[in-house]
């Protein structure tokens, strides 16, 4: 999907912090990818800056946007921390 359509996609959808990465116009609803703007975080305990570990997807259903039923996939970024003398494993 283009990156203007993504762009207006993100704008409509009016979630803070949230970007859509793609879009599935489906017959029945229509399903937003999102993500979050933040691309990089450090660890809370420790300071060191995260690694991302893996992404998982979670998807939220029946969430009404502008009287249609939509489904949000919220491709959920799993961080790590690299430092071994940090009890933080992953967040």
């Amino acid at each position: 999907m283009e990156e203007d359509t993504l762009g207006f996609a993100t704008r409509i959808l009016g979630l803070p912090g949230v970007r859509v990465i793609d879009v599935d116009p489906l017959m029945k609803y229509t399903r937003f990818h999102i993500e979050t703007v933040v691309d990089s975080t450090q660890c809370r305990a420790c300071g060191a800056g995260a690694a991302l570990r893996k992404r998982r997807r979670r998807t939220l259903l029946d969430v009404p946007h502008h009287g249609e039923e939509t489904r949000l996939v919220w491709h959920q970024r799993i961080w790590h921390c690299p430092s071994t003398a940090c009890p933080v494993t992953e967040w």
